[in-house]
C-alpha cells in the first residue's frame, strides 16, 4: 500500500486537482491519499474564527469567501451531473456545520482549543 499527500497548493486549483487524480488513477499499488487544505483555506478558518470571537459579524464574509472558493472548485471539475450532484450535497454539508460551529462561537464570544481545532480540521475535510 502506498500512502500520497498533496499539499493545499498543489491542490488549490482545478488543473492541480486533475493532476493529483491522474497520479493516483496511474497507481500501480492500493493508495491512501491524503490532502491538505486549499491553499489559504486555514488562515481564512482561524481569521474566520478569531472574527467569530470578537463578536464581530464580519466572520462571515470570510466564511461566505471560503464557502464561494470549494463551491467554484466543484462547479470547474469536470464531472458528470451524478458525481457534481453528491459532491455538493457532501460540501454543503460540511459547509453548515461549520457555519454553525462559526455562529456558535459569535454567540458565545469563546473560542477554545477544541473548538478551534475542530474549526481548522473542515479545511482538509472540505478538500
Amino acid at each position: 500500500m502506498k500512502v500520497i499527500k498533496f499539499g493545499g497548493y498543489a491542490i488549490g486549483t482545478v488543473e492541480g486537482i486533475c493532476t493529483a487524480k491522474k497520479i493516483v488513477d496511474e497507481a500501480t499499488k492500493p493508495v491512501v491519499v491524503v490532502v491538505s487544505a486549499f491553499n489559504d483555506t486555514t488562515d481564512r478558518l482561524l481569521q474566520a474564527s478569531q472574527l467569530a470571537t470578537e463578536g464581530s459579524t464580519s466572520y462571515t464574509e470570510v466564511l461566505h469567501g471560503i464557502c464561494q472558493h470549494h463551491l467554484e472548485m466543484v462547479e470547474n471539475l469536470q464531472l458528470s451531473a451524478p458525481q457534481k450532484e453528491q459532491l455538493l450535497a457532501r460540501l454543503t454539508e460540511k459547509l453548515d456545520e461549520l457555519r454553525n460551529i462559526l455562529q456558535g462561537v459569535f454567540l458565545i464570544n469563546d473560542l477554545s482549543q477544541k473548538t478551534s481545532d475542530k474549526i481548522v480540521s473542515y479545511g482538509e475535510q472540505l478538500s
